[in-house]
């Protein structure tokens, strides 16, 4: 791998005891860890990290290992693991600044069983079940005090029943 020295001290990293420096770029530092290579992605004019992310090769081509994705103001994009480029296990998934997340599990890259969605205040807004990245199953829907405020099921991305159906506003 290329390093260019000129960017060297460019970001404050904290590398961690297993951890060798590769390559400084631009806005990337590449390091080799155990089993692996980690990138710290950075924003150029900020100097805020944006990604880091593990890669098992050292072409840097598939994904494997921790994941988090951060907004412009330091919060949590996303954060999960990847296993052979895809997506797996629990993650969460945030919008920017105080804004609503979710959280649920992937299988081979694709949303699967239950995600629950949070408001701004930290309160379950909704439950829905997934099923090989479509929503299949029952969804649940809840009012700013947490108490339940709908129900429905879903096959297949198709909304099939719902308990409260509310007026289309027109």
């Amino acid at each position: 791998m290329g390093d260019d020295l000129q960017y060297k001290g460019r970001y404050e990293i904290a590398f961690q005891e297993n951890e060798e420096p590769l390559r400084y770029w631009y806005h990337d530092v590449v390091t080799k860890i155990p089993g692996g290579y980690r990138v710290r992605v950075f924003h150029p004019d900020l100097k805020t990290l944006i990604e880091d992310k593990v890669y098992r090769s050292s072409g840097l081509t598939r994904l494997h290992g921790p994941y988090k994705g951060y907004w412009d103001d330091g919060g949590i994009r996303a954060q999960g693991f990847y296993h052979a480029g895809q997506r797996q296990g629990t993650w969460l998934e945030c919008e920017p600044g105080k804004g609503k997340s979710s959280s649920g599990p992937y299988q081979n890259d694709m949303k699967e069983g239950m995600w629950t969605q949070l408001d701004t205040n930290g309160l379950v807004e909704s439950v829905y079940t997934w099923h090989e990245g479509k929503k299949h199953g029952k969804y649940f829907e809840y009012d700013t005090t947490g108490h339940q405020s709908n129900e429905g099921l879903y096959e297949a991305d198709t909304l099939k029943s719902v308990l409260f159906p509310r007026a289309e506003i027109r």
